[in-house]
């Protein structure tokens, strides 16, 4: 996924040329969950208890991230998994059920903790395919930020295969544990995301957390490409200044109470007073205003408090 440089946290509480009422800054915890990987050790085989409220079976969706992997075992997970009716998706996906990213080293297993409930369980499922894991970090380069992008309620694991066992051998417990995960899992991962306010308005890794070093949102890593609308709504301001603070930016009004803020954007698609649906294009990503990178500045506001948008998104 392409990466930026975050843009500056505004400390201000709103922009020049924002006409609406101040809003209040929720004091907001450090925004560490989803950034930090989980180790997994020893080997936590076994079937997950069927969650009350899942919902219909599949056909269920795995993305792989295979760049430090042998190709022949990528190739004979990917053989399995379809055998079993479980889509195999490239990086990046838009909407896979579940994330996988494959190494190969001394085993280890790790899943990333975030929002969503499943997170733990599709880490075991990962690490129940291994004879055995050890406590060593994740491999370099590997970070939640990167995997999850904007599947902020997708579990997303990283597991590292022992070298030179049958790759054959391996990817067929691999997939037996992913099915197993879905069959206990599935259902409830596509309910949590399903109960989701907000749908993700760019493409891209994280760069900026919400929290105290930033309090205001999100930073989304994005060089180029369309900002959509996070959900239904009115358009409440589309303008801003291209040369200060927020830059070219829109705010959306939408159900629920929630308003939506959008910045740094290079054009705008819409004006203020334009109703607008989840997804539709509302401009592009840039880099107006107070920025380092091409990024989206994103933030979410739910009846006058700031929050974190990752307690939103899908």
């Amino acid at each position: 996924m392409p990466a930026s440089r975050p843009g500056r946290a505004h400390q201000d509480g709103g922009p020049a040329g924002y006409s609406g009422p101040p809003q209040k800054v929720a004091a907001p915890l450090d925004a560490a969950a989803i950034t930090a990987f989980k180790p997994i050790a020893g080997n936590p085989g076994g079937r997950q208890k069927q969650p009350a409220n899942a919902a219909p079976s599949g056909p269920w969706s795995v993305e792989l991230v295979a760049g430090a992997a042998d190709v022949a075992l990528v190739q004979a997970l990917a053989g399995e998994l379809s055998r079993k009716g479980i889509q195999v998706q490239s990086s990046p996906s838009p909407h896979p059920d579940a994330v996988l990213a494959l190494s190969q080293g001394e085993p280890g297993a790790w899943y990333c903790d975030g929002p969503a409930p499943i997170a733990a369980a599709w880490g075991a499922a990962a690490a129940s395919a291994l004879p055995a894991t050890g406590d060593q970090p994740p491999p370099d380069g590997v970070s939640c930020s990167a995997l999850q992008g904007g599947l902020a309620r997708t579990p997303a694991a990283v597991l590292q295969l022992p070298l030179g066992p049958d790759p054959g051998a391996i990817a067929a417990s691999l997939a037996d544990a992913v099915a197993r995960f879905f069959a206990s899992n599935g259902g409830a991962g596509r309910a949590l995301r399903a109960a989701a306010h907000l749908s993700w308005p760019a493409n891209g890794p994280i760069t900026s957390y919400f929290g105290p070093s930033h309090p205001l949102g999100i930073d989304i890593g994005q060089l180029a490409g369309p900002i959509r609308a996070a959900s239904d709504g009115v358009v409440y301001f589309a303008g801003g200044d291209p040369c200060c603070s927020y830059g070219r930016f829109v705010v959306i009004d939408g159900p629920d109470g929630l308003r939506t803020l959008y910045a740094h954007l290079e054009s705008l698609s819409v004006k203020t007073g334009d109703r607008v649906k989840a997804g539709q294009v509302i401009g592009q990503e840039g880099c107006t205003g107070h920025c380092e990178g091409p990024h989206l500045h994103f933030e979410v506001m739910d009846h006058g408090l700031r929050q974190d948008p990752l307690a939103y998104l899908r």
